[in-house]
């Protein structure tokens, strides 16, 4: 049995954080009324390149944000499908997938934000979860949940430069580098990245993810 187990169906909206919007409304045209003002001056008293580069500068920054949020919608809320709470988004009309902050569910989705289904195989691994010292792989493939066929090794960045550890189905120690199963057509199915003092194992299949989080009592 896999965490949250919830029908698919179960959706939020994202709707617009009107305060956040308020105040970048007022930010970024800020910026934009500098810019002006700033070239604005740079002609009258000859300040030169230097005076109007930086405000031509404010007034793309300015204008380029106002005409962003007015394409993407702006910085929105929701509440989370699975735990029903509030989960902040900078762009309300793009394609997302996130992880709930409080509840640890994948959602996906644009306008309306749902649990990503079980079935979902993503282009790159963008399931994570923290690795453990110790913890066992499911008994079949990280992409597509056939036999497993053999091994790939599986490396992490360490920040420390420390020495990589090579795990077995069982790892120990603070790994940086394992030994992942796979099936003959996919083999880059698992990644691996250190954060901090952390660990962090990620797949490409949210229904390895959920097994993997199963298994190893996350």
């Amino acid at each position: 049995m896999t965490t949250h187990q919830h029908a698919a169906s179960t959706s939020s909206t994202v709707q617009l954080d009107p305060k956040k919007a308020r105040f970048f409304r007022i930010y970024l045209s800020t910026l934009a009324a500098l810019g002006v003002g700033v070239c604005v001056a740079s002609a009258v008293l000859g300040w030169g390149f230097w005076g109007w580069f930086g405000g031509v500068f404010l007034l793309v920054a300015g204008g380029g944000g106002l005409a962003g949020m007015a394409k993407t919608g702006g910085p929105g809320q929701l509440a989370c499908p699975i735990c029903t709470k509030p989960i902040e988004v900078m762009q309300i009309n793009v394609d997302r997938t996130m992880q709930c902050p409080h509840c640890d569910t994948y959602l996906e989705g644009s306008t309306q934000m749902q649990r990503v289904p079980d079935d979902r195989i993503a282009t790159h691994t963008a399931f994570e979860t923290p690795l453990r010292d110790n913890f066992v792989w499911p008994k079949e493939c990280p992409v597509c949940a056939g036999p497993v066929t053999g091994t790939v090794t599986v490396e992490g960045m360490s920040t420390a430069g420390a020495v990589a550890l090579v795990a077995a189905p069982i790892a120990v120690a603070r790994v940086t580098k394992v030994e992942a199963p796979c099936c003959d057509q996919h083999k880059d199915g698992v990644s691996l990245r250190r954060e901090g003092s952390n660990t962090i194992i990620a797949f490409r299949s949210i229904h390895y993810w959920r097994e993997f989080r199963a298994l190893n009592g996350a």
